[in-house]
């Protein structure tokens, strides 16, 4: 997300930022919507379905942001 311009706020949970990125860039929302369900799921969540930590790291070293998508002015 920093190749966008777009850095976590310390103050910023995932679920927020993931809130903020799908504001400025919608063509990324989804995908980026994914990893952060799973991340909080794996880290905050009681039970967590088998697989989880796979599907992550797959969907994380799948995703890619092309340096040509500006954000969104808010």
């Amino acid at each position: 997300m920093a190749k966008a311009g777009l850095v976590k706020e310390n103050n910023e949970g995932a679920n927020d930022f993931s809130r903020r990125v799908s504001a400025q860039l919608p063509e990324l929302a989804d995908s980026f919507a994914h990893i952060i369900r799973l991340y909080v799921q794996i880290r905050y969540g009681k039970e967590t379905e088998a697989g989880n930590l796979e599907k992550l790291k797959v969907s994380a070293a799948g995703f890619r942001v092309n340096k040509k998508i500006e954000p969104r002015k808010t």
